[in-house]
This record gives C-alpha cells, structure tokens and sequence, in this order.
C-alpha cells in the first residue's frame, strides 16, 4: 500500500489496520479525496460582435459589453474569465485569413488544417450575383467565399476525454441541435469521424440515466457501504488512541478529520446526484419551445456531471431553422434571418448589427443558464464546492466575426480586412478545473507583454494540461507549429 494519506483513506477497513505504521505518514493535514474534474464545450456559430463583445479593463478589473451582459452574475461570483487576442491560427495560416462557416467549423476544435478542399464563390458580375467557378481560394478574395473539406483531425474534447476517461459509463456526451451535426470528431484507424449528437431531451435522458445503477437506491446502497467502511475505521482508530505515541495521536486527529470530510462527501454527493424525472413529448431541440428544452437539457447533463455519469461533454446550439417569432419574442430587436443577418453585420448598418447583437445574448444567456445549473446549491460537492468549480466550461466558436465579406445592397462583394479567423476569437470560459486555471480575469493576450500570436491550438492544450493531461501525453495540439506551447498566465 502507498504511504500516502490519500491511498490509505482510499482504503478499506482492512488497509485501516495499518495505523501503527503512522509515524511513516506525512503529516499534511487531511483533505477530501480528489474530486473529479469535467470539460464542458459550449460551441456556437457565427462569432461575435467584437464591439460588443470584447471586455473594458483588463486583469481583474473588466467590465463585460452588451452581448456578454447575461454573464454579470458568474464574473461577479468570480467564475468567468475572457480570452482576448487569440486567433485561429490553423485557419488563419491555411487560407491567409479567407474562409468560411464550413471551413471555420472544421478548424474549430481541430486546429488542424482540412482536407480534401473545394471552393464556391459568388462574385457581383454584370449587375448581378453569380457563382463563378474557381480552382484556388485566392481567386474569391473579392467574392463571397465558401472553402468545403473534411477535418484534419480529432478535436480537442475527444483529445481530452480519450486521455482523462476514468471509465465513468459515458466517455463523451455530445449534445446539439440542427441535423445533428457538430464540430467533434473522433481519429480511429487513421480516418476522422464526425461524431453525432443526441437531438431531443427525452434521447438525452435515456442516454443518461436508464442505467440501472443511476438508480437512487442503488446509489443509497453505494452510500450506506462506503459509510460503513468509515465507520469501521473510526473504530480501528478509537481502539488504537491509548496505544499510540503523542506524536501519532496527532496523526490520528488527522485522519479523524479526513473521515468527517469524506463524510461530508459522500452527503453532499447524495444531495447532488438524484435521479430527476424522466421527461416526456415531442422535445426536439428544433421544435417552436427551443430553448426551454435546451433549459432542460441543461439540467440533466448538470446532474449528469454531479452523478459522475460522464465527466466530458459537447454542446452545439445555433438557432438557424428557429421561426423568426419565437427568437422575437426573446428580443424585439431580433427582425430577420438568423443566419444571414446575424453573422453578416456590417459596420453602419445599425439595424443588422442590433439583430445580431440581439442573438449572440440569447446564447449568452444560454451559456449563463448551464453555468448556473453548475453551480447552484444542488451541485455542492465535498469540501463546499461546485461541479463549476471542478470543471472548465469553454465558449467556442467558427470564427472571429461572420463579417468576413459583406455587400452595402446592390453592389460588389467587400472583403473585411483582418480575416475571419484573426485574434479576438470569442473565447471565454467559466470555472477553474479544480483550482487548476486563474478566474476572474480578462487576459488580454495581443498587447506588448506577449511576442508572437497565440493560437486556438494553444489555448485548448493549456486547458488539456489544466484538466490533467500531461506533456508526455499530449505533446502538442493541433498543427505543430501552431500548437506547441501553453499559455501560462492562464494557468496556476
């Protein structure tokens, strides 16, 4: 047996009976056993509004604009951070900053340069739009460009669930909404494979919680057992207190203290993880009453995550399909097409700028809604922690700003100068995995005190590490090149 405090009290009674070997412990003092850590991707498309989005101040004193007002309450608990300056250097480098959504979304949590590309551009020819054929991208850079290929590789969710997978039942739950489609992919065999996501709440529940040993008896039963081996080693250790020398009746006090924590563990664990009702009806994550059934699948991969079911999850919400009267009775500003007008605003076109600003809050306050399901009082943990507190829930998304070309109404196809994929890539995440990563900060990485660009590929191996993957296991991430280095400020 380890000499270590926390393999002893990961004992059983037996291992207890090793107590008058004391004096060769350490004498730290006791805490709860580890408590599991969770990555949670939040992947939406379209970018941002970097106006509207990029945070006043820098460090810890920020103050969050107009479509990251939803998160007011999580920075004002101490649980966001927003990274600013990184670009999406694998696209970026590919396609020399042109590019487009099925492009973006490929490189999206890759950040490896795709295969297999094929090009459509339209261009403003004779007084009208028409799509005129094209054999290299360059050739589209006053057009409206789209660049269609297959991934270069497993995306950095699977990269970490494959590494950090402790057998939980679920190794990866991917989660979305629209054809079920997503950004994840799996490389098994040399080939990469897009994973599917659970489309409705009802598949989801299923997915989660059908297995027998979710049941609330059987975890009571779990409980009661792991209690009873606690109590035996209370008892092993009242039987050895008038034995012992002074110095290990202070080790025992110790480790009474460690029992009371995992105690206070396993309590907290039952109050966390119960089974909730299984949800019936047509709840599609497509159907007219959206997002409360996106409310209520975040509820269930909360308690998921509390239940240890699964420790990694994907999340892909986009609203294209939404009729335009449900998305306006969340935002009166919201007047058009979600896709086209929101991810296709335009400097001086206030109307279409307002209707996107409007969209990306609605996924603001989605993102806000599973950050408190995480860290609500039904989520405390041993030693008073949340399940956000021993997670990392990171916003990602295809690119910088959709306004990679736009037109003034009857006219030539502009190209937004800095590219769709340049720094200010809407990254931000809540949570700290366990202590592992600094909250509470807006890191502003593209100002005089950093050399040289940071990369997407960067900051996911710097949550990698974060989360307990190590160098030897994951060297690098994504493109070499573009992916070899962490981002230590972000790290404790």
């Amino acid at each position: 047996m380890s000499s270590s405090r926390r393999s002893f009290l990961r004992g059983t009674a037996g291992a207890i009976l090793a107590l008058p070997f004391l004096e060769a412990l350490p004498g730290s003092r006791a805490r709860a056993a580890d408590l599991p850590k969770r990555f949670v991707t939040f992947h939406r498309a379209w970018g941002t509004v970097p106006s509207h989005w990029t945070p006043d101040g820098v460090g810890a004193d920020f103050t969050l604009r107009e479509i990251m007002r939803p998160l007011q309450g999580l920075k004002d608990r101490g649980k966001l951070s927003v990274v600013t300056g990184v670009s999406m250097e694998s696209a970026q480098a590919q396609y020399e900053g042109s590019g487009s959504h099925p492009c973006g979304e490929n490189h999206a949590l890759t950040a490896r340069f795709q295969r297999d590309e094929t090009y459509r551009c339209v261009k403003w020819v004779d007084g009208r739009d028409a799509e005129v054929p094209i054999g290299h991208y360059r050739e589209c850079l006053d057009g409206n460009l789209d660049i269609f290929g297959g991934p270069g590789g497993a995306s950095i969710d699977s990269v970490i669930a494959e590494h950090t997978w402790p057998g939980t039942r679920l190794k990866h739950l991917v989660v979305g909404r629209g054809g079920g489609l997503t950004s994840t992919y799996d490389a098994v065999n040399d080939r990469v494979e897009r994973v599917p996501a659970i489309r409705d709440a009802v598949a989801l529940f299923d997915a989660l919680f059908a297995d027998a040993t979710t049941d609330t008896a059987a975890f009571e039963a779990t409980r009661r057992r792991r209690a009873s081996i606690l109590d035996h080693a209370r008892g092993e250790m009242d039987a050895l207190r008038s034995r012992v020398s002074s110095r290990d009746r202070e080790q025992l006090e110790s480790h009474y203290t460690a029992i009371r924590e995992i105690e206070l563990g396993l309590e907290a664990s039952r109050r966390a993880c119960t089974v909730p009702e299984r949800p019936f009806g047509e709840l599609t994550f497509d159907g007219p009453q959206w997002i409360e059934t996106m409310h209520l699948a975040h509820r269930l991969i909360a308690m998921a995550l509390a239940c240890d079911i699964t420790r990694n999850v994907s999340i892909f919400w986009h609203t294209d399909g939404v009729p335009l009267d449900t998305l306006r009775s969340l935002d009166a500003r919201i007047h058009a097409d979600p896709h086209g007008e929101g991810s296709h605003a335009f400097p001086g076109d206030t109307a279409r700028i307002d209707n996107a600003v409007a969209l990306h809050q609605v996924f603001m306050g989605l993102f806000a809604h599973l950050a408190d399901e995480l860290d609500s009082a039904d989520r405390l943990e041993a030693g008073g922690s949340t399940v956000l507190d021993n997670a990392v829930l990171l916003h990602t998304s295809d690119m910088t700003t959709g306004l990679h070309t736009f037109k003034a109404g009857s006219g030539p196809w502009t190209i937004r100068e800095g590219g769709q994929y340049a720094r200010g890539m809407p990254y931000l995440y809540a949570g700290s995995a366990g202590g592992a990563l600094r909250t509470n900060q807006h890191f502003v990485l593209d100002d005089d005190a950093y050399v040289g660009r940071h990369s997407h590929g960067e900051l996911f191996l710097t949550l990698a590490r974060a989360m307990g993957v190590t160098e030897e296991q994951l060297p690098t991430f994504g493109e070499p090149d573009y992916g070899r280095r962490t981002i230590g400020d972000l790290l404790l």
